[in-house]
């Protein structure tokens, strides 16, 4: 005996069905969302809406979203530092976790400063002005440390992993040291913002100098 489909059997599966695409389509957007949910990412994006709020003259929502930026920074720094010295993930492989952490967020510090520095032009606002302040500052000095935790590995040991991509770095410190110093000569800067990109590039200019002395050679040089 041949079974009919009920008709309401039929339009039930047919609307269920799109129903089930879209919990698919949901299911894995929200895992590509997780995946790409770091703290370096969500801090890509809100130095991106700090500048996209600026922009658009809404001066609170860009100090919101520094806030979030300097908060997304801390976290990516504590991620990055917490794998210096850890084994490979993979036992079967050689290449470790450090490294390439500490570069990536190092690459961050960099966009943040070459971000935030023109923000500066033109604001006159003291709680803008103590937030543009307030990331430079943690950011340069998380660098700080997370690049003194390096330089204090052995240079025959583990330093030797960092070394190369160090190498690499060195070319964003003239780059944030002639942002700051044209910023200086040419930006509307009100007293506490001029003191802050002053500040900003003493900060960056002695960091440029102990880089250079551990790694300017294209690998770590001894101590003498």
């Amino acid at each position: 005996m041949t079974t009919h489909s009920h008709p309401a059997g039929r339009l039930a599966t047919a609307l269920l069905a799109p129903v089930l695409a879209l919990g698919l389509v949901g299911a894995s957007t929200s895992t590509a969302s997780a995946a790409d949910s770091t703290p370096i990412t969500r801090a890509n994006t809100s130095l991106a809406t700090a500048k996209a709020e600026f922009q658009a003259h809404h001066p609170g929502r860009a100090v919101a979203a520094l806030r979030r930026l300097r908060v997304q920074v801390g976290q990516a720094h504590v991620a990055a530092a917490s794998l210096i010295g850890k084994p490979p993930t993979d036992p079967e492989s050689d290449d470790l976790p450090g490294p390439p952490a500490v570069l990536a967020v190092l690459a961050l510090e960099h966009r943040v400063t070459m971000g935030v520095v023109p923000l500066h032009d033109g604001r006159v606002g003291a709680g803008v002005v103590d937030e543009l302040r307030r990331v430079l500052v943690s950011t340069h000095h998380r660098r700080d440390a997370i690049l003194a935790r390096i330089i204090a590995l052995p240079p025959e040991g583990d330093g030797a992993d960092y070394a190369d991509g160090m190498a690499d770095r060195l070319g964003q410190f003239p780059a944030e040291v002639t942002l700051l110093t044209n910023g200086l000569s040419t930006y509307h800067l009100t007293a506490a913002a001029r003191t802050g990109l002053t500040n900003g590039l003493a900060r960056v200019q002695a960091t440029q100098a102990t880089v250079e002395a551990a790694y300017g050679g294209g690998e770590r040089r001894l101590p003498h």
